[in-house]
């Protein structure tokens, strides 16, 4: 009898190191939360981190770091509540998956380091009510293109925006009257920057390092320049300055000992900044050839920045000079979409004809990062439509979609257009049918049709998966929309001509048994798979299970079927009543003889 038990206890011990072992072979999905502040709480799934509540964050440090730390890696979406009032220290350290962070109008401070070191964050839409943006806040946010700093802004501390080197252009506010020094050191892209505050003095090798920055507005208040606030600026040709000569004087000393070249022949003077600001950047090879020349215009407005961007080849004997552009297009918070079509247009004019005589395009991206406008208006994409251009739309919850000119017609856009999703966790039903644990649930913020590439954003486990879409039909079937590999950074790119709002998506990943034959190769996985040359144009798929008036296709077939029904009720009954009529008139005529 105790041999017997000890058996048991052994088959029962191993039975729990298998079941141990098996939850390890499962695909890590993480579903988490805690506190983080007297009023703050945070959960964490698929890739979205959710923070509930109000008040202030807790401040974090290197031996207590953020709660959710542990899943830096994996996080590439965060939602903050309305009624969060700060960003805590080290709170987003190293989330390298970020793309966008939408700060609500509540918050006030942004902690030190609070997203040091988050290389994937392109556009970050501040607070209104903003006062303070910690030391090293930004630092390392290599991919930052814009941040509009409110004009509630007071202090910006040290290093805030060091080594953000895709920082293009930068607006201090007027009542930032305490900076930090190296703000903006290593800015290596940026090309101009206007201070409307009254600083007295510019700090501290505040533009060390920014070699492409050309000019500079400075306010009258300013009446000297500390040590290397300016060195190594090599394309510095103007700084504007509503002072007097003394100050003028006083400041072009300063400079003179970081960087001489300007001291001697660099423009100091009354004047304001223009609205566009053109920079070029030549590359030669060894033999002193030149290899590419790269113009970028900033065009700053009241409610869009525009920056373009283009690159000329210079053909050779054998080769004709190409040419690729980009247009990066922030949409601010009051901002129409009239004024950003107009924007957008203003800039394919200038591309097209400051390259008209030099050769060939190779084509144009535009990049749009909307601010709290999901919706992209109607008159941006009339704009494009029919052109070889591809519009990619960055929202502030981070979805990505996709618009190519030339696969939309001007008939085709009969209003605003949004393909905002949330990823959520699968029903339960859906792993038995899909023969796969590994699925999830999208849902559409709101009912779409426009011919579109949309970026799913997965869990990191997704990556080299082929990912299936399908819908949900009303009796619970699953209809296989289309199977796309998922991209090096989890992203299922699905090409849909139209989504339905109350249709139920579900994306399987490997789902066993089905044909991987179709499988799309997004652009992004050629350096894995080589030049992808598609055959065939993609096909748009349209989707959802439409409705007319609330109305389901399946019920409107019940409908008709109803009402052929009831149709042959009734043409059936008026025969009957019909014959018998006859029947009865024959009867009495019979009877007559």
């Amino acid at each position: 009898m105790r041999q017997s038990f000890g058996k048991l206890n052994i088959r029962i011990l191993a039975l729990a190191m298998a079941i141990v072992l098996l939850l390890c072979c499962i695909p890590t999905v993480y579903a988490e939360g805690g506190t983080c502040g007297a009023g703050l709480s945070w959960s964490y799934s698929f890739g979205t981190l959710v923070i509930t509540g109000e008040g202030e964050m807790t401040n974090y440090n290197e031996f207590e770091t953020a709660p959710w730390y542990e899943l830096r890696g994996m996080i590439k979406k965060v939602v903050l509540p309305e009624g969060l009032t700060s960003i805590g220290t080290l709170a987003f350290y190293n989330c390298v998956g970020l793309r966008t962070v939408s700060v609500p109008d509540n918050v006030r401070v942004i902690g030190a380091n609070a997203f040091f070191g988050c290389t994937g964050l392109e556009r970050v839409a501040l607070s209104s009510k903003l006062s303070r943006i910690g030391s090293q806040a930004f630092y390392g946010c290599t991919s930052l293109v814009a941040a509009d700093l409110p004009i509630s802004l007071e202090y910006i501390g040290d290093r805030a925006f060091y080594l953000c080197e895709s920082l293009i252009t930068v607006t201090v506010p007027r009542y930032a009257e305490k900076l930090g020094a190296q703000v903006f050191a290593y800015c290596t892209s940026l090309i101009r920057v206007q201070i409307e505050s009254n600083i007295r003095t510019v700090p501290e090798w505040m533009f060390y390092g920014c070699y492409n920055l050309i000019e500079i507005s400075l306010p009258s208040t300013v009446t000297s320049v500390d040590f290397y606030a300016f060195k190594n600026c090599d394309s510095l040709t103007g700084i504007y300055h509503p002072g007097d000569s003394d100050a003028i004087n006083a400041i072009r000393t300063d400079i003179a000992e970081s960087n001489p070249v300007f001291a001697e022949s660099g423009f100091i003077g009354n004047g304001t900044l223009s609205d566009t600001s053109v920079s070029v950047d030549e590359v030669y090879d060894t033999s002193n050839n030149l290899v590419s020349q790269t113009d970028t215009t900033v065009k700053v407005e009241e409610n869009v920045t525009v920056i373009t961007q283009v690159e000329t080849t210079p053909g050779t004997s054998s080769t004709h000079t190409t040419y690729s552009s980009s247009v990066t297009v922030v949409v601010g918070e009051n901002a129409s979409w009239d004024e950003v079509a107009d924007a957008v247009g203003d800039a394919l004019r200038d591309i097209n004809n400051q390259n008209s005589l030099t050769g060939a395009s190779t084509g144009t991206t535009i990049t749009v990062y909307t601010d709290d406008a999901s919706s992209v208006g109607e008159e941006l994409l009339k704009e494009i439509a029919g052109r070889d251009i591809d519009v990619e739309i960055v929202n502030p919850s981070g979805n990505t979609w996709r618009v190519d000119g030339t696969a939309i017609k001007q008939e085709d856009i009969s209003g605003p257009a949004d393909y905002s999703y949330t990823v959520g966790a699968a029903p339960g039903e859906s792993a038995e049918k899909l023969g796969t644990d590994d699925c999830y649930s999208v849902e559409f913020s709101q009912s779409t049709s426009l011919n579109s590439e949309i970026l799913i954003q997965l869990p990191d486990s997704a990556v080299g998966k082929n990912a299936f879409l399908y819908q949900v039909e009303e009796d619970g079937s699953y209809t296989k929309l289309q199977a796309v590999a998922v991209d090096n950074d989890a992203n299922a790119h699905f090409f849909l001509s139209n989504v339905e709002q109350e249709t139920q998506y579900i994306v399987g990943l490997n789902v066993p048994g089905e044909s991987t034959d179709d499988i799309i190769i997004p652009n992004e996985l050629s350096d894995v798979y080589g030049a992808i040359q598609r055959l065939e144009k993609i096909e748009y798929v349209s989707t959802g299970v439409r409705n007319i008036n609330g109305l389901t296709l399946g019920n409107l077939l019940l409908m008709v079927i109803g009402l052929l029904v009831l149709i042959s009720i009734v043409i059936g009954a008026f025969m009957y009543f019909k014959n018998r009529q006859k029947l009865l008139k024959n009867k009495k005529a019979y009877a007559k003889r």
